[in-house]
């Protein structure tokens, strides 16, 4: 990390030295650490749908369900169907703001938009079951 550090001071227009280091504190659950490297990373790079997810992810972990959703609603926005960021906000509206059929409605749609997507069968099960426990 300290090397990391010494090199995003040396040449602090490095972006991905900041994404690397927001990393590293997301890895370490300092959810607000991670914050001030990635927000920094985007202002020297917007619209960087994976450090976007990230930070909306951080934001949740931290409670701020509202700011997480509306960074992954822009997210959305510019990268339809980016399924982290599907995926993530079907979290967050189950898991942070209790809207249970908003996120089977999201994940639903990951899905059908991501016909590959790689844990398809796992995020169907969860699927099922929620939509069984709302019976």
């Amino acid at each position: 990390m300290a090397g990391l550090e010494q090199l995003s001071a040396k040449d602090p227009r490095n972006a991905d030295y900041k994404i690397r280091i927001g990393n590293i504190y997301y890895d370490m659950r300092q959810y607000d650490k991670a914050v001030a490297y990635y927000q920094q990373s985007l202002d020297l790079q917007p619209q960087n749908p994976n450090v976007e997810t990230d930070l909306a992810a951080c934001f949740h972990y931290l409670g701020q369900y509202d700011k997480s959703l509306e960074i992954l609603n822009k997210v959305l926005g510019y990268r339809p169907g980016f399924p982290e960021a599907m995926f993530n906000k079907g979290i967050v509206l189950i898991s942070g703001k209790k809207d249970v059929k908003g996120g089977i409605s999201v994940w639903e749609d990951l899905l059908r938009l991501n016909p590959d997507y790689p844990r398809r069968a796992e995020l169907q099960q969860n699927i099922d079951q929620l939509k069984s426990s709302l019976k």
